[in-house]
This record gives structure tokens, C-alpha cells and sequence, in this order.
């Protein structure tokens, strides 16, 4: 019989066994995140779906009304680039491109008030300095007839909570 030396036992093994391991492990909280995520996402959407009312939006965070818009924008064919903590800027919530056209989305949560014109102004602003071809507006809400009037004529679509019921039961 040919029997190695006992010392041999005790050697390590290769030297990416313990690397590979640490991969593996990263590689399947990976996956698990991103199905996890994913689950969520389809969740809010049922919800939201399922009552084909905007008063389900009320039951929402801010950030899933945004998952929410997020993934309405995705099911119409934009790609979508949400924006948090050190990329949130002048109030934009997502950058969208779809057809070669760069486009800015703004979410309001609110479910009681009016968006006033001054929110639109401040979009339309932002717009313009950030060189898009659009910009999106969405509430859970209505909006003023100021903010409606101060649309026309711009390229800033405003979404109410009605229509964003029917985008997401698009899905």
C-alpha cells in the first residue's frame, strides 16, 4: 500500500479553496437579494392592481410608491436608473431612456392635496437644466389646475393617481 506521510495530512489545501468558498457564499446572497427583491416588487404591484383604486397607494411608503412608478415606467419600455441618497438631486427620483431619449421622473406622495403649479415649475426647471426631452410628474393625488395649466405647451406629462393605476395594471 502506498500510504502518504502524515505531515502531508496537515498542509493546507489550495490556495483558492478558501476564496472560492467566500465567492460561492457572496454569488447566493446575490441571488437571494435579487429574488427577494424581485418578490417585493411584485407584491406592491398586486396590491396596487388588485384594488384598482389610487387609495392603495396610500397604504405605501414613499420609497414603495417610487418601486412602484419605478416598475410602472419599466413595464411601458423605459429603462429606468432609480435615484437615492448621493445621486437624489433637485428632487428627481429616476432618470428614464427609452428610444435614444433621456427623460427625469418626480414622485409625490401625496394623497390628500393637490400638486400645486409650483411643483411643475420646479420640474420643468430641473428638466431644462439636466438637457432632458421630458419629464414625468407622478402623485398619488390630482393635481391643481394651475399645475395643469402650466403643463401645456412643455414636455412635462403629469401622472395622477388614477392614471398610474392603469399603467401599473398594464403590467
Amino acid at each position: 500500500m502506498n500510504h502518504a506521510p502524515d505531515w502531508v495530512e496537515t498542509l493546507p489545501g489550495p490556495w483558492w479553496a478558501d476564496g472560492a468558498i467566500v465567492v460561492a457564499a457572496f454569488v447566493l446572497l446575490f441571488a437571494l437579494s435579487a429574488f427577494l427583491r424581485r418578490r417585493y416588487r411584485v407584491r406592491l404591484a398586486r396590491v396596487v392592481s388588485a384594488s384598482r383604486s389610487a387609495d392603495a397607494f396610500a397604504a405605501l411608503s414613499l420609497r414603495e410608491f417610487q418601486i412602484v412608478v419605478g416598475d410602472a415606467f419599466r413595464a411601458q419600455g423605459y429603462e429606468v436608473r432609480e435615484l437615492h441618497g448621493p445621486d437624489l438631486e433637485g428632487g428627481v427620483d429616476m432618470e428614464l431612456r427609452r428610444d435614444g431619449e433621456f427623460y427625469i421622473a418626480q414622485c409625490t406622495h401625496w394623497q390628500t392635496y393637490k400638486v400645486p403649479a409650483s411643483a411643475v415649475r420646479e420640474l420643468y426647471m430641473e428638466m431644462d437644466s439636466r438637457g432632458a426631452s421630458g419629464a414625468f410628474l407622478v402623485t398619488a393625488g390630482t393635481f391643481s389646475e394651475d399645475a395643469r395649466a402650466f403643463v401645456q405647451g412643455t414636455d412635462v406629462q403629469l401622472v395622477d393617481g388614477g392614471k398610474l393605476v392603469e399603467l401599473v395594471g398594464q403590467r
